[in-house]
């Protein structure tokens, strides 16, 4: 007789696979396809947004040079319109202004076939990378005339 008792090994093996795979997009994370001279502290806060975890983005955004009710509003955009993240995403400019500021386009692809660009200007103060302005949008349009 099993140490599992009635239930035969195959099902419990069954069982486990299941709670596995179905726990296993929680921590999925999406990689991020940088650029050339990519930094590494700013490559990880994509990789958080591309897995759907806004809020660390927003711990990076400098509350002192943007608008903390405008950061929540957008993070409650972001949590329903895109709650599971995105499939892939790459960088498609990044401009290295100087060495203490970076100004970057990242594309975002969801698994819907929907697109998201998000366009930062990120300095270095320290050796810490902050965000001092974005814009998200699903428009290049609008991206590329507000960053361009």
């Amino acid at each position: 007789m099993s140490i599992f008792g009635a239930v035969p090994r195959p099902r419990l093996g069954l069982a486990v696979l299941m709670l596995i795979s179905w726990c296993l997009p929680a921590f999925a994370q999406t990689h991020c396809d940088p650029l050339g001279g990519a930094i590494t502290q700013l490559e990880h806060v994509k990789t958080e947004f591309a897995s759907g975890q806004y809020a660390e983005f927003f711990e990076y955004v400098d509350a002192r040079l943007t608008d903390a009710a405008t950061d929540g509003d957008a993070l409650t955009v972001m949590n329903q319109a895109f709650s599971s993240g995105f499939e892939s995403c790459q960088t498609i400019v990044s401009t290295r202004v100087s060495e203490r500021l970076v100004s970057e386009i990242v594309l975002f692809y969801a698994a819907d076939g929907r697109v998201l660009f998000l366009a930062w200007d990120a300095i270095d103060t320290s050796g810490d990378w902050w965000v001092v302005r974005y814009l998200l949008s699903d428009n290049f349009d609008e991206i590329s005339q507000g960053w361009m």
